[in-house]
């Protein structure tokens, strides 16, 4: 989606934010697609987008490496080892290694005596025929029992499995049919994960890592001076951002090597652990009940298992992140439920028709997080619109939308305000009419100077270096010399532009942007630090006195 300038995508390029994606998209300026100094070496920093995909590899000279890609709903991170070979570069893939099936569990708020297991719908879509069984003690027989109909595959919301399922159990199994279809599952090897439910009062969540169940992206790759290119990640173009050391040391840190537990500490004081398996399982051919303990796809929409967490970190559709106001408002869950299942549409023609209705019913709804939710939907809307083509129509969206928002005192709305305009600066873009989106560019600068919602800043500092890029472009290296100083003071200097603290919570290792809170130990996301922008206007500067 969604909503570019990347070094960081979930933490690096894994999960940031869709403003930040939105400030990706515009924000790679021209600098990125300069021809670099002639190399045979695949080290750097390689780029490739087009309408719908944004892709970024970083090579490094330990011989590591950070993939990451954003195409429709896949939002996908590979890293691992590139070696030389017969005049290639060869690249393979190293997983982290973490469950196929998460599970997050919540102490100190269930009934006294009681346990609650739940499911999450949307994740489990993606599930190869996916089971559930329970144990009193792990040397009992399997009993597996399929979890929704063989001719459904896809389901949203929260699914909580029946407390009489699980009297008497220990042990909860879940599992997946191993690299088969969905038809062909029946008598195929399953992949089990077996967790331990054996506290009392607690609550237990399960959710489905798609990327853990994806094999290996390995690819061979053939580099020229200014491309890279390779069947598995297309074509690439080298970037001339110098790979620093600050950003490496970021890349080994936060993708190659994995993150820490986002604000774990944090989180275990509100009773908030993952328990690893007590076992993992592949069983040939189990002996399975197909009556499903789900027969259709209602949901539990109000019950919240393990409450909303402050942001729910997602790429697309947008992050809801923290809003002024105490309490969720009445109907704002049917929105969205709504929002999610209009994004899971697979025609982006069909989904402009979804979240236009939304995003108009409640635009200028008294409720603040209603708001919210109608603001995202027309971001994602114009987003679409430009995807295929209908600028002009994006442009009127986009600014209907923003001249809702823009008197918000709220400042998730202003940000959200922020984003509608750049996707309106990205719709001129494929007009091929600059001048008018930098006369929104310019509209971002004016309109949201004051801000100091993180998000906002971001997009609009990013806005501030898409002019320099185009002041540098039209041959105006003194205004744009003007501008990287004001930029140094006002953002650098200040402190304006220090690193956001990372999400709380929030399910990123979904890895296709389906939005929903859960616990769950992925990567964190970070915007871009002070360090990445300094090499950004330090970047310019080069540029600029290579023109005198």
């Amino acid at each position: 989606m969604a909503n570019a300038l990347s070094p960081f995508v979930r933490r690096f390029l894994r999960r940031l934010s869709a403003a930040a994606w939105v400030a990706l998209a515009l924000a790679v300026p021209s600098a990125a697609y300069a021809a670099p100094e002639p190399s045979p070496s695949p080290v750097g920093i390689w780029r490739g987008e087009s309408v719908d995909s944004v892709s970024q590899l970083i090579v490094l000279d330990d011989h590591q490496y950070c993939f990451t890609l954003i195409a429709g709903s896949l939002d996908l991170i590979s890293a691992g080892r590139w070696e030389a070979e017969g005049g290639l570069y060869k690249f393979t893939e190293k997983k982290a290694q973490s469950p196929l099936f998460p599970m997050a569990m919540r102490t100190g708020h269930a009934k006294p005596g009681t346990r609650k297991l739940a499911l999450e719908g949307d994740m489990f879509s993606y599930a190869n025929a996916p089971v559930i069984g329970f144990l009193k003690t792990r040397t009992d027989a399997l009993s597996l029992r399929r979890l929704f109909p063989r001719d459904k595959h896809s389901w949203s919301g929260r699914f909580e499995v029946p407390a009489a399922a699980m009297a008497g159990a220990r042990y909860v199994v879940i599992g997946e049919a191993s690299d088969v279809q969905v038809d062909e599952a029946s008598d195929k090897p399953y992949r089990l994960n077996i967790y331990e439910l054996g506290q009392e009062d607690a609550e237990y969540r399960i959710t489905y890592d798609r990327q853990q169940a994806m094999p290996p992206l390995d690819f061979t790759a053939n580099v020229g001076r200014q491309e890279l290119t390779a069947d598995e990640v297309g074509r690439l173009r080298r970037s001339d951002i110098k790979l620093t050391a600050t950003l490496a040391d970021a890349i080994r840190r936060d993708c190659i090597e994995g993150a820490e537990m986002v604000d774990a500490a944090a989180l275990q004081s509100r009773g908030i652990t993952w328990p690893a398996p007590v076992e993992t399982r592949i069983v040939a051919a189990p002996a399975i009940n197909e009556d499903p303990v789900f027969e259709t796809t209602s949901v539990v929409e109000a019950t919240d298992i393990l409450e909303p967490l402050e942001s729910t970190q997602v790429p697309a559709p947008l992050a809801r992140e923290t809003l002024d106001q105490p309490s969720p408002s009445p109907g704002v869950d049917g929105l969205e439920k709504r929002f999610n299942a209009i994004i899971k549409i697979e025609s982006a023609a069909k989904r402009v028709v979804g979240y236009e209705a939304l995003w108009k019913a409640a635009i200028n709804s008294e409720y603040t997080d209603q708001r919210e939710v109608a603001a995202r939907a027309a971001i994602n809307m114009s987003n679409d619109l430009s995807a295929i083509g209908k600028y002009n129509e994006a442009i009127k969206v986009s600014g209907d939308a923003y001249a809702a928002l823009i008197s918000a005192p709220d400042p998730v709305l202003r940000s959200r305000a922020a984003s509608l305009l750049n996707n309106q600066a990205t719709a001129w873009e494929g007009l091929k009419k600059t001048d008018e989106q930098e006369a929104v560019w310019q509209r971002i600068i004016t309109d949201f100077g004051a801000d100091s919602y993180p998000t906002t800043v971001y997009v609009r500092a990013t806005t501030v270096l898409n002019m320099v890029d185009r002041l540098i472009i039209k041959g105006r290296p003194a205004e744009a010399v003007a501008m990287l100083d004001t930029f140094e003071r006002d953002y650098i200097e200040s402190g304006r532009l220090a690193t956001r603290p990372e999400e709380a919570f929030g399910i990123n290792c979904d890895s296709d942007g389906k939005q929903f809170t859960f616990a769950v130990p992925c990567r964190g996301s970070k915007r871009p630090d002070l360090a990445y922008f300094k090499d950004y206007v330090a970047a310019y500067r080069k540029k600029i006195a290579s023109l005198k």
